[in-house]
């Protein structure tokens, strides 16, 4: 992705805000919903050609939809991304969210965005971000998932700790084993893309 001379994504703002709604959780016929507040800026890969991705401004409401009825139950919260939240009924009670960033802002947009991202969106941007597909293991490495040909979730290696990072959804960014990412995605094949350094 472009950069500007201190290293940091370069984006331009474009002044078009849109509420998006995360999906917590599902129990006992509850579903809760996190409705947040995101501005659309646009980014562009090394090649120069544009990509729309969202950044976090706020948070709007928690949303509980009793599946049984109609009309839902709604709380406004007013906190940032790292405080705790809960709904009338406790469901999600001493849980931490984070919707700065999901699985693919996390690993191509430094965690900065909620990028949604087509296939041909994500083979066009791992093309023209000079990636290749490989099985080495590299610095920036990637493992993208994929349910019928199409990419459903990503994660790059920690060549530190020696192990794959995953950002599910708008949970707090933390470590799930390979199991536990099958368990959530049911993906059927998975590919591996190291970042080739271009003089």
């Amino acid at each position: 992705m472009r950069r500007d001379n201190n290293g940091q994504l370069f984006f331009e703002r474009l002044n078009i805000y849109e509420p998006i709604l995360h999906i917590i959780s599902t129990q006992n016929n509850i579903e809760t919903l996190w409705e947040c507040i995101y501005e659309h800026v646009r980014l562009y890969t090394d090649s120069g050609n544009p990509l729309t991705a969202f950044n976090f401004c706020k948070y709007g409401r928690l949303i509980c939809y009793d599946i049984t009825k109609e009309t839902p139950t709604t709380k406004t919260i007013l906190k940032d991304g790292h405080s705790h939240i809960e709904t009338q009924k406790s469901i999600i009670t001493n849980q931490q969210f984070n919707a700065y960033q999901n699985c693919f802002g996390f690993c191509v947009l430094d965690g900065q965005f909620w990028l949604n991202i087509l296939p041909e969106t994500l083979n066009q941007l791992l093309i023209e971000d000079n990636y290749i597909e490989t099985s080495n293991l590299q610095i920036e490495h990637l493992a993208v998932y994929y349910k019928d040909n199409a990419p459903i979730h990503i994660s790059k290696y920690n060549m530190q700790l020696q192990r794959y990072d995953h950002k599910v959804g708008c949970n707090s960014h933390h470590f799930t084993t390979t199991v536990d990412i099958l368990n959530i995605y049911n993906y059927d094949n998975i590919k591996y893309f190291s970042k080739i350094n271009v003089t």
